[in-house]
C-alpha cells in the first residue's frame, strides 16, 4: 500500500503484527495460528472474541534480534523507511498493509472505500490461501452492500439538514480524528456534517481548538477509545453546545479493536447512521447486525447481552476505561 514491491520466496508461518491493525486482519482470514508477535495495545473485545491473544507476544516496535530468535518470516509494520531498511538487512519481508501518499491519498471518499478493500485482499494475498482470499472477496461483498445500504437513505440529506457530528478521540476533548481518518469518512458516509471538516488542520489524528468546536457547534458528539462521557460533560467550556444541551453525547463503540481503524471500523458507520437518523433506520437492528459480523468473520457468537454491551461503548465486564490513554 506504499507503491513497493516485496518478493515472498517462501511460505508465510510466523507473522510480526507491528503495525497494530494487522490482527484483527489476519484473525478475520484465517490465519490467527501464524501470528507470533504483535503489537501492544488495548480493545476491549480482544481476549474475550480471542483469547489466544494474552499469551501472543506482545511488541512496540522493530526489534531486530528478538524477531529473529523468534522465527519471524513477514512483518506487517508502517511505513518508516529506516526501520524497513534494517528488515531488510536481515533478509525479513516487510509488508506496508496500511494506505499511505502517494500511493493512496484518500482525499475523496471513493478512495477511502477503495483502499479499505485493497487492504484486506492485500493481506490475503500475502496469506496466499484460498481461505484467505475467500474471506476477503466475502469481506469485500459485505462492506459494499452496507455502504449502499447506508448511503441510498444519507446521500440525498440536504447540507443543511446533515446532523453535525463532532468525534472525539481522546483522551483529551480536543482529540480528533482530521480529514483522512476513518471517522470522518465514515461519518460522511452516514449523512453526518464532520466538523472537523471545517477546522484548520486535517491530518488523520489530530487537535481541533476549542474556539472551532464551539463555532461550529455539533449537535452530536461521540467519544472514542473508551474513554468516559466525563470528558465531554465535565468540560465548563462546552456546556452550551447542542449536543450537551440535548444530551446527545454517546459513547463509541469498540470491539475487537476501537472502531477507528481496520476492518471492523465500518460498523460504525452503521451505527453513526442509526443514532443519527433512526427515522431512516427503522429496520436497521445494530445487535443483528453486530451479531453478523463477528459470527461471519469471527467465528464467534455473540449473544445479544454482549452485542448491546458493546453498542453502549462497554467491554465485557461492563466497564469503559483506556489503560493505556493511547
Amino acid at each position: 500500500m506504499a507503491g513497493r514491491t516485496v518478493p515472498l520466496s517462501h511460505e508465510v508461518n510466523r507473522i510480526s503484527c507491528v503495525d497494530v491493525l494487522a490482527f484483527q486482519s489476519l484473525l478475520l482470514l484465517g490465519a490467527a495460528d501464524k501470528i507470533a508477535e504483535m503489537r501492544l495495545t488495548y480493545a476491549p473485545w480482544m481476549y474475550q472474541v480471542a483469547p489466544f491473544l494474552k499469551t501472543v507476544p506482545k511488541v512496540t516496535g522493530i526489534h531486530i534480534e528478538e524477531m529473529l530468535n523468534r522465527g519471524i518470516d513477514l512483518v506487517f509494520t508502517y511505513n518508516n523507511p529506516d526501520e524497513l531498511k534494517k528488515l531488510a538487512e536481515v533478509g525479513i519481508p516487510a509488508i506496508v498493509a496500511q494506505p499511505v501518499p502517494p500511493t493512496w491519498k484518500n482525499e475523496t471518499v471513493q478512495e477511502f472505500i477503495a483502499s479499505q478493500k485493497e487492504m484486506i485482499r492485500l493481506y490475503a494475498r500475502v496469506l496466499g490461501t484460498d481461505t484467505a482470499e475467500t474471506r476477503a472477496a466475502t469481506w469485500c461483498a459485505y462492506y459494499d452492500a452496507k455502504i449502499k445500504r447506508v448511503t441510498d437513505q444519507t446521500k440525498n440529506i440536504i447540507p443543511n439538514h446533515q446532523k453535525r457530528v463532532f468525534m472525539v478521540r481522546g483522551p483529551d476533548v480536543l482529540s480528533t480524528h482530521g480529514r483522512t481518518g476513518y471517522m470522518t469518512w465514515y461519518g460522511e458516509l452516514a449523512g453526518a456534517d464532520m466538523i472537523v471538516n471545517r477546522a484548520q488542520n486535517r491530518e488523520a489524528k489530530t487537535q481541533i481548538s476549542m474556539e472551532e468546536i464551539l463555532a461550529f457547534d455539533p449537535e452530536f458528539i461521540f467519544i472514542g477509545r473508551q474513554y468516559s462521557l466525563d470528558v465531554v460533560y465535565q468540560d465548563s467550556r462546552l456546556q452550551n453546545t447542542t449536543a450537551v444541551k440535548k444530551k446527545q453525547v454517546y459513547a463509541r463503540p469498540d470491539g475487537l479493536f476501537y472502531w477507528d481503524g481496520g476492518t471492523e471500523a465500518m460498523l460504525s458507520m452503521l451505527f453513526m447512521a442509526k443514532t443519527l437518523y433512526p427515522d431512516r433506520f427503522p429496520d436497521l437492528n445494530l445487535v443483528v447486525e453486530l451479531q453478523a459480523y463477528y459470527r461471519t468473520f469471527y467465528h464467534y457468537v455473540l449473544t445479544e447481552d454482549e452485542a448491546s454491551k458493546i453498542l453502549s461503548g462497554q467491554s465485557p465486564d461492563g466497564s469503559r476505561d483506556n489503560p493505556y490513554n493511547n
